[in-house]
């Protein structure tokens, strides 16, 4: 069973996984004070098969369940001898860490990133490209993401935009805000909940305004 006391982030690797079909076994998710470390922050797991191995073929089956949507973790990691390279930042590289993840599966997201929502990632190839494209659109960057209380998530990007998943439902954004409440320049930080006891969220931004939806 997930644990919904899990970060959106972490739910949305359990799921993938689960939808996978592979055998697994969650080890670990979230460890304060194990800093710096995506594990601090409630962004990743540890993952291994049903019972203990080492350098196995059921953990490199469980590392390349991940292959497809490599393009939106920030770490993959596992120093067996089946695979021949981890991932850093959506990016293919050299295996590192390697002392550490020979009897499991490492996988992080950045926050905002829920993988049982990626159906493919891009290719390899044109991961560089998509990563530049995305740096063009900087104010669409996903920054914080919370659990609804209905079930389901709800992630709220740089711009205010706000996105609902896996059933969430969405009470609108900052965009749906009155022209003279747009002036300026904002980015959010956050999305919490309501501080008025109502249904929704709130948005924060960056000069602390607080915007609660539904309106």
């Amino acid at each position: 069973m997930i644990d919904l006391d899990c970060s959106p982030e972490v739910v949305g690797i359990i799921s993938y996984l689960k939808r996978s079909g592979v055998p697994y076994r969650i080890t670990d998710t979230i460890r304060p004070g194990a800093e710096p470390s995506y594990h601090a922050y409630g962004l990743a797991c540890d993952v291994t098969y049903l019972r203990p191995t080492v350098d196995s073929e059921e953990l490199a089956s469980i590392f390349r369940v991940f292959e497809a949507v490599e393009g939106h973790l920030a770490e993959l990691i596992y120093a067996g001898p089946q695979v021949s390279y981890n991932i850093k930042n959506g990016k293919r590289v050299p295996k590192y860490s390697q002392a550490l993840h020979h009897n499991h599966v490492h996988v992080a997201v950045r926050r905002g990133v829920l993988l049982d929502t990626q159906d493919q990632a891009p290719a390899p190839e044109s991961n560089e490209h998509a990563q530049e494209e995305e740096a063009d659109q900087d104010m669409a960057e996903p920054v914080d993401a919370m659990c609804s209380p209905e079930g389901g998530v709800w992630v709220v990007t740089k711009d205010g935009g706000v996105r609902a998943y896996r059933g969430a439902i969405f009470h609108g954004s900052y965009w749906d805000l009155p022209p003279e409440m747009r002036q300026g320049e904002r980015t959010f930080v956050s999305i919490e909940e309501r501080d008025d006891g109502a249904k929704g969220y709130m948005i924060r931004s960056n000069g602390g305004e607080l915007y609660r939806f539904p309106v």
